[in-house]
């Protein structure tokens, strides 16, 4: 593949596979001495010294020997000081090992000599400055990386999460909004506001944004995902039954979807009321009776009041619903903890028989068969 690779990047990308593969094969030493040998012959071209030197470097790395990896790249850098992908090894190297003025110093000679990727060089130094609490030259990379890059919001965040160092919500809290008219679908920057109006006692407001990453989420499983913050600040207000009343009111006005259901019955669960959780659960089901994610909820909650009958009863149905290996593993183990010893071992064997099965599956379905 290398000899035939069409350019020099999927060379280097088939050379790092063939590294791994000697590092696998516990040979990954013997290359190296091999190589180290090559670099000692004379009559070696410049050339020659330099790729072999950044090829040896790798080979460190993959030994996470970073000190022997930073001597033979700096050898390196000598041959070529300007060479980008030396530069950004040797910054990443110093980063782990923790001297941030010698990062930021190759950071800055990358700006230099690869201009087009300048705003992820700026966010690198803008983040050293910052973990070192230097706010004041964090800010300014971070303005950098805006320059560099005037429609990614990567710098706003930067600059949010400075002011935000410095106790400045206010200024956290207009930078993130800029980025989020850059990015309004973004539910990620709309967390980190939430987050910023929490602190400066805004809670209303963290609300607004909560509930608008709620719209903004695809699936349910991602929208479930803010019922414990929104929780959180409803309890906070001391308006717990309004939160419920606003479920139940979403779950009315769209009676296809099922994640305000879900995200009330999340809401019983948190509070231990897994009856109440069960039966909002188990109504929803009623009127949409195949549906694998009501039914996967139904399983793990009835396990929870230990009501292993019910539980199984409702693994049965989502196999049929949805075959899915892990779903059918869960139900041998449901079947052997029932009893049906000889059907779970069916279940078993039957999926250690299904075709393209991963390695990770065959040997789990090997030990519950070898185990029960």
């Amino acid at each position: 593949a290398i000899k035939l690779a069409p350019n020099a990047f999927f060379a280097e990308q088939m050379d790092d596979q063939r590294i791994e593969l000697y590092r696998r094969q516990g040979t990954l030493a013997d290359q190296i001495e091999a190589m180290e040998v090559a670099l000692e012959k004379p009559s070696i071209s410049d050339a020659d010294i330099f790729a072999k030197r950044k090829r040896l470097t790798k080979m460190y790395l993959k030994l996470e020997n970073i000190t022997y990896a930073l001597e033979v790249l700096l050898k390196a850098k000598v041959l070529r000081p300007d060479d980008v992908t030396v530069n950004r090894w040797l910054a990443e190297i110093y980063v782990k090992q923790g001297k941030r003025d010698d990062a930021n110093a190759i950071y800055t000679h990358l700006t230099d000599i690869d201009s087009t990727n300048a705003r992820e060089y700026y966010t690198h130094i803008a983040r050293l400055h910052l973990n070192a609490m230097d706010l004041e030259t964090a800010k300014t990379a971070a303005k950098q990386v805006i320059a560099h890059s005037p429609r990614n919001p990567e710098g706003y965040q930067l600059l949010a999460e400075i002011a935000k160092q410095s106790g400045n919500y206010d200024n956290a809290s207009n930078n993130l909004r800029h980025a989020i008219r850059l990015r309004p679908d973004a539910t990620d920057i709309r967390v980190e506001l939430a987050a910023i109006y929490k602190l400066s006692g805004k809670p209303r407001q963290a609300l607004t944004q909560y509930w608008r990453c709620w719209e903004l989420s695809k699936n349910v499983s991602n929208k479930v995902a803010f019922v414990k913050p929104l929780a959180e600040i409803y309890y906070d207000l001391g308006q717990r039954n309004a939160f419920e009343e606003k479920l139940k009111q979403l779950s009315k006005a769209n009676s296809s979807s099922i994640a305000a259901v879900l995200a009330l019955a999340e809401v019983y669960r948190m509070e231990g009321d897994l009856p109440n959780a069960r039966f909002q659960l188990a109504q929803a089901l009623d009127q949409a009776r195949e549906n694998p994610e009501l039914l996967a909820q139904l399983v793990k909650i009835n396990l929870d009041l230990g009501n292993n009958k019910d539980a199984l009863a409702y693994q049965q149905k989502l196999v049929k619903v949805q075959p899915d290996p892990r779903h059918q593993q869960k139900l041998g183990e449901l079947l052997f903890d029932a009893g049906r010893e000889q059907e779970a071992i069916q279940v078993w064997t039957k999926l250690l028989h299904t075709k393209n099965q991963t390695l990770e599956a065959d040997l789990k379905l090997s030990a519950l068969l070898i185990r029960h």
